[in-house]
């Protein structure tokens, strides 16, 4: 715990640096209420940031508990772990992943029709690994490799097991993701990859399942 502790206040001091001092102050006081709390007290406030060591961890179960719902849905899944770098930090290196995840199955899909039903969810874990959810159907899980292959040649394709992203991470990432306004209503830590599907192939019963993940994990930055 008193490392837990040290991790914290690692993250508030930088926040108050970057001038983040509202943020600073609902981590310290998520940190009281922890330090203090008694056997009978009930649940202690929590600040519900991605920033916070406590509360990102039960965010990060709860949102990849709702992708695992969304992939209930799908005939034929593959778990694709990427590993992913970028100098500007973890955010950054998540959303040139988004971007990349998109493009690759746009292209693709104008060469093949087969891809245009093919879509991702993932989230990218402090351990710079990204574990991605691919519903295939009607695509051999190879023919999928090989494509994700020539983009990011290290991918590891299996099924879906027990594995789950990891939310421990640096103060600075943490921070970094803390206060990251590019993510909306409780997106601000992990990033969700939900591909994006082509005008002709957007059917009711698709958008009805990318609505059921969006209320269960709380995203609203669907591609």
């Amino acid at each position: 715990m008193e490392i837990s502790y040290a991790k914290q206040q690692q993250v508030i001091s930088l926040l108050n640096k970057i001038g983040h001092h509202d943020l600073a102050a609902r981590l310290e006081r998520c940190t009281t209420a922890r330090q203090q709390r008694h056997y009978g007290d009930g649940w202690p406030y929590s600040c519900r940031s991605s920033a916070c060591f406590w509360c990102r961890r039960a965010m990060v179960r709860g949102w990849w508990a709702g992708i695992r719902y969304w992939s209930e849905a799908a005939a034929t899944l593959s778990l694709a772990i990427i590993s992913i770098r970028s100098p500007a930090g973890l955010s950054d290196a998540a959303r040139r992943l988004r971007r990349g995840l998109r493009d690759v199955r746009d292209r693709t899909a104008r060469r093949f029709r087969r891809w245009r039903t093919v879509s991702f969810a993932g989230m990218t874990g402090g351990d710079h690994r990204s574990l991605v959810l691919i519903s295939h159907l009607g695509i051999d899980r190879q023919d999928v490799l090989d494509v994700l292959n020539r983009r990011w040649p290290d991918v590891v394709l299996k099924d879906l097991a027990q594995e789950e992203p990891t939310w421990t991470m640096t103060p600075g990432e943490a921070a970094d993701l803390g206060t990251n306004k590019l993510h909306m209503a409780g997106t601000e830590a992990q990033i969700h990859m939900a591909q994006r599907h082509t005008r002709d192939d957007r059917t009711a019963e698709r958008v009805g399942i990318q609505r059921q993940v969006s209320a269960h994990i709380g995203l609203n930055d669907k591609l």
